[in-house]
């Protein structure tokens, strides 16, 4: 039951996060992408990324993504407020120690909250304190743990092209027996330097949207 709830707990706090950014008076939509406020924003050359005539760019680590026409780039209210959500549900050290390392980028999401593209940075150093030299495969293997149990269904971790440049990709889905409808997940991660891992994570409820189709947005 709680490997469920764990599944779960991320798309409720979508919905909990939508919600409420519809009940703000503010309506202004931001030209700079969000990110969180950890001090780890701070590590390296990261900066953040910035929407430029429906572009999402982040320079240091090279990303330009077209964002559809049915997708936005949320506030940076939205994004805090889904951050502050799920900051307490970890609370075992490794999974604390991970989530200190992570810098929420931008998150790109339809107004449905059932299609969702996450830009997260990752501090190698903070998140796996034990690790001298953590890889792309390390990051991957937190979430897939974190789903162990769940009904995840995961294929064979590939290396994909992304803008030119070379990510790990997972690809997981929940079927339609346990989430209706069913979700599908692609994640990629990428070292970078400055020990900095770039995590783009993405979401779909649409089986049409295959990990071919959002990889061709980046360029």
């Amino acid at each position: 039951m709680k490997k469920a709830i764990a599944v779960i707990l991320p798309l409720v706090l979508l919905a909990s996060a939508v919600s409420c950014s519809k009940n703000s008076s503010s309506s202004e939509t931001p030209s700079a992408a969000s990110s969180s406020v950890s001090d780890v924003q701070n590590v390296g050359g990261y900066t953040k990324s910035v929407l430029q005539d429906n572009v999402l760019v982040n320079e240091y680590a090279n990303i330009r993504m077209n964002i559809p026409d049915d997708l936005r780039l949320a506030s940076d209210k939205e994004l805090s407020d889904l951050v502050a959500s799920s900051a307490s549900y970890y609370n075992d050290e490794k999974n604390i120690a991970f989530e200190s390392g992570i810098i929420w980028d931008s998150w790109i999401t339809n107004n449905g909250n059932l299609e969702n593209v996450f830009l997260r940075f990752i501090d190698t150093k903070t998140a796996f304190p034990n690790s001298s030299d953590a890889a792309a495969e390390d990051v991957l293997d937190v979430y897939r743990e974190r789903n162990d149990g769940s009904g995840a269904k995961y294929e064979d971790r590939a290396k994909v092209s992304l803008g030119g440049a070379e990510y790990v990709r997972e690809v997981f889905s929940f079927e339609a027996s346990d989430f209706d409808p069913a979700h599908y997940n692609y994640m990629y991660a990428r070292k970078l330097d400055d020990g900095l891992m770039c995590l783009i994570s993405i979401s779909t409820i649409n089986g049409q949207n295959t990990p071919e189709y959002f990889e061709k947005l980046f360029n």
